[in-house]
C-alpha cells in the first residue's frame, strides 16, 4: 500500500452484501482464543454481522466478534483486540468535516495471527486504531484492494485515524458489462494523529509521526507507483475532537443516532426500527434512517420512505445514499439494476437509465446542451427514479431552477407543466444560465420543498 507499488489496487475488498438484514440473536458463544475482536463501548452501541450469515445483532458489552464478522457502527462505538493491546473506536462524522462524506462505518475483523494484535479489513468510514498496550509496539494488520500491510504503532497511545470513501467517478457510465478496471473509485486517507508509526508493505517501510512531521498519506484503488507523505503542520480539524459537542448540529445527530439503537433495541427488528424513524417529524431522524436503510441494504423500506414522504430533503438523502450504495464496492449498481428488475419491476431499459442518472456527468456532459434537454425530458419519464434523478442532477446544476417547484413525484399534469418552464429556462440547442459545478457531494439541497401538497 505504501511506498513502490508494483502492482495496481485494483482487487475488490471483501465486502459481503448486508441482504436481507434483519437484528438476530447475539453471536454465537466463541472461545477467547478465537476471537478475533472483542467489544468494549456499551451494550447495543453497534450491529455485528458473523461471515455467511444474513442477520444483524446488537453488540454486547464483552461480545466476542468472530473470524470474519462484520462490525456497522456510527460514532464512539469502541471494540480491542483480542489481547486489549489494540482499540479500534468508530467515529462517524457528527461535525460533518470530514474530508469524506462518512455516513456509516464498516470493518470486517479477522483472527490476528503470530505477532499481530488486531487484523482488519476496512470497508468504509473512519475508524481509529490505538495502542493501547502499557509499553511497547502494537502491530495492526489491514487488508485493502487485495493488498496487505503491517502497521505498527510504536509507542502506548499512538493512534492513528483512516477514512475510507467509494464513489464513480464522473463520466463512468454505467455498463451491464464493465471491465476490470471499471470500478469504483475507493478513496483513503490516514492520518496519525499521536505517536508515531511504521507501514510495511512488501519490502518497503515508511515511517510516519504525528504534526508537525509526515502524517499523512492518501490514496485509491487505483494508485499506481510511489505515494509520499504529506507534511502536516497540525491536524486537521477533522482528525480532531476540537469541534464543540453543543453544536446544534452534532447534538441533533447525536440524539438521532440513540434514538435510532433504542428503537431497535425496542421492535427487535431493523426495517420496523428504521421505519419508525423515517416517520418521525425530526428532518435529522428522517435522514439517519435513509442512510442506515442504505447501510443495512434495506433498499424496500428506503424506497417506501421516498415514495411515502416526498419532501425535498427526503428525495435528496435517498439519492445521495443510493449514490453511496453503488459506490462502496464493485458490483453494487449490478445488484441496484438487479432489484430494479425484479423488484421493482423495472424494463432493463429503465434500469439502465436510473443506474446511468447516479453515475455523476462528465465536463464534456456538461458543455453539451443535448444533456440537459434529455435531463429535461426525463422530467417526465413514466418510472419514479428517472424523473428524482433528472431534477436531482439540473437543481444542482442550475440553481435558479428550484424556484420553478417542480415535484418528481406529484401529477403528471403539474410535471408537464413544470418541465415546460424547465425547457423555457434552458432552451433547446443553449447550455443554461449559470450553471455550477456537479463535483460528487457538493449536494446543496433544493431551495423548494417539493412534498406533495
Amino acid at each position: 500500500m505504501i511506498g513502490s507499488v508494483r502492482r495496481m489496487f485494483r482487487a475488490t475488498t471483501h465486502v459481503a452484501l448486508f441482504s436481507g438484514a434483519v437484528v438476530g440473536m447475539a453471536t454465537s458463544a466463541i472461545q477467547a482464543q478465537d476471537a478475533a475482536a472483542v467489544v468494549k463501548s456499551g451494550d447495543n452501541t453497534a450491529l455485528v454481522k458473523p461471515e455467511g450469515s444474513k442477520e444483524w445483532s446488537l453488540t454486547k458489552m464483552g461480545e466476542k466478534i468472530p473470524e470474519g464478522a462484520q462490525v456497522l457502527a456510527g460514532r464512539r462505538s469502541l471494540i480491542v483486540a483480542p489481547d486489549g493491546d489494540v482499540s479500534l473506536e468508530f467515529r462517524g462524522d457528527l461535525a460533518g468535516i470530514s474530508p469524506f462524506p462518512i455516513h456509516e462505518t464498516v470493518v470486517q475483523l479477522k483472527k490476528p495471527g503470530e505477532g499481530i494484535d488486531l487484523e482488519i479489513t476496512p470497508q468504509r468510514g473512519r475508524v481509529d486504531l490505538v495502542n493501547t498496550k502499557k509499553e511497547g509496539a502494537a502491530v495492526v494488520k489491514i487488508h485493502l484492494f487485495g493488498e496487505t500491510a503491517l502497521i505498527k504503532l510504536k509507542t502506548p497511545e499512538t493512534r492513528f485515524t483512516l477514512e475510507m470513501y467509494g464513489r464513480w467517478a464522473a463520466g463512468e457510465s454505467f455498463s451491464r458489462n464493465y471491465t476490470k478496471d471499471q470500478i469504483p473509485t475507493i478513496s483513503v486517507v490516514l492520518v496519525v494523529t499521536k505517536g508515531e508509526i511504521e507501514i510495511s508493505h512488501e519490502e518497503v517501510t515508511t515511517r510516519l509521526s504525528a504534526p508537525p512531521g509526515p502524517a499523512k498519506i492518501a490514496f485509491n484503488n487505483h494508485t499506481v507507483g510511489y505515494i509520499k507523505p504529506e507534511f502536516l503542520e497540525k491536524l486537521p480539524e477533522w482528525a480532531t475532537d476540537n469541534f464543540k459537542s453543543e453544536s446544534p448540529l452534532i447534538a441533533a445527530r447525536f440524539a438521532s443516532a440513540v434514538k435510532f439503537f433504542d428503537l431497535l433495541k425496542e421492535k427487535g427488528d431493523i426495517p420496523a426500527a428504521l421505519e419508525s424513524l423515517a416517520a418521525s417529524e425530526n428532518e435529522t431522524d428522517r435522514r439517519l434512517a435513509i442512510f442506515a436503510m442504505g447501510a443495512t441494504d434495506n433498499l424496500d423500506s428506503l424506497w417506501s420512505t421516498m415514495l411515502t414522504l416526498k419532501t425535498s430533503e427526503v428525495i435528496d438523502d435517498a439519492v445521495i445514499a443510493l449514490r453511496h450504495w453503488i459506490g462502496r464496492e464493485p458490483g453494487q449498481d449490478a445488484k441496484l439494476w438487479d432489484y430494479l428488475v425484479n423488484k421493482r419491476k423495472y424494463t432493463e431499459t429503465q434500469a439502465d437509465q436510473t443506474l446511468d442518472l447516479l453515475h455523476s456527468p462528465s465536463k464534456s456532459d456538461l458543455a453539451r446542451p443535448e444533456y440537459y434537454e434529455h435531463l429535461i425530458l426525463l422530467l417526465n419519464a413514466k418510472r419514479d427514479m428517472p424523473r428524482v434523478l433528472a431534477y436531482w442532477h439540473l437543481v444542482r446544476l442550475v440553481p435558479q431552477g428550484a424556484a420553478i417547484n417542480f415535484n418528481p413525484l406529484g401529477k403528471p399534469e403539474e410535471r408537464k407543466e413544470a418541465a415546460a418552464k424547465w425547457a423555457n429556462l434552458i432552451p433547446k440547442g443553449k447550455l443554461p444560465p449559470q450553471a455550477v459545478s456537479n463535483d460528487e457531494e457538493t449536494e446543496s439541497k433544493p431551495a423548494v420543498d417539493v412534498k406533495k401538497k
